[in-house]
């Protein structure tokens, strides 16, 4: 079962009727100008560097941790973008949600509960999808339930899988990781220019 919802704002990670007005927006202009790379946000100052923006185009997508939660999150992305009429970086930001939550569904799988918010919930959990932009940069956020951050790999040539954040570092001009208060998981992050 998937939830749409189209405001999203702060930290929190949670659809707008859940918002903490104590959290500040999104993850944003901070990171403007500086190398492009890896991200790792694991101090408070760092999530709160992140805080600088708010978006005013937002939307938030939660799917189930199986298979098919890959095409409707491109799909999600790509009318979501069109709707925002910025359809020419929609190929870009598609494959960008696509290695996100497809690297999402592959480290839920075994999970048997996560804490979300500081509610512990049974069972395999969600993955969680949110689009912001400003029309100038999109910001592609993915929460999963793993605890483990991830790792950059080199694979092979023919290897068949870890190109996925290989990937979205080459597509984004910013991303990285980092873990949301009062959750399990993390949330990994990709910033793209329009």
């Amino acid at each position: 079962m998937s939830r749409r919802t189209d405001v999203v704002t702060g930290m929190t990670d949670t659809p707008a009727s859940g918002v903490s007005e104590e959290h500040g927006s999104s993850i944003g202009l901070a990171f403007i100008g500086k190398p492009r790379g890896y991200y790792s946000l694991s101090s408070k100052e760092g999530v709160r560097q992140l805080q600088s923006v708010t978006w005013p185009l937002q939307s938030y997508l939660e799917l189930g941790a199986l298979p098919g939660a890959v095409p409707s999150a491109r799909l999600h992305a790509r009318l979501i973008l069109y709707e925002w009429g910025i359809q020419e970086s929609g190929g870009t930001i598609e494959l960008i949600v696509s290695e996100l939550i497809t690297n999402a569904v592959q480290v839920s799988q075994g999970l048997e509960r996560s804490q979300y918010h500081g509610r512990w919930r049974p069972g395999t959990p969600p993955v969680r999808l949110w689009i912001e932009s400003d029309r100038e940069q999109v910001l592609v956020r993915v929460w999963d339930g793993n605890d483990e951050l991830p790792e950059r790999q080199e694979p092979g040539l023919d290897a068949e899988h870890g190109r996925g954040l290989v990937i979205v570092e080459g597509l984004s001009a910013k991303f990285g990781v980092y873990k949301p208060d009062r959750s399990s998981g993390k949330v990994v992050w990709a910033l793209c220019e329009c």
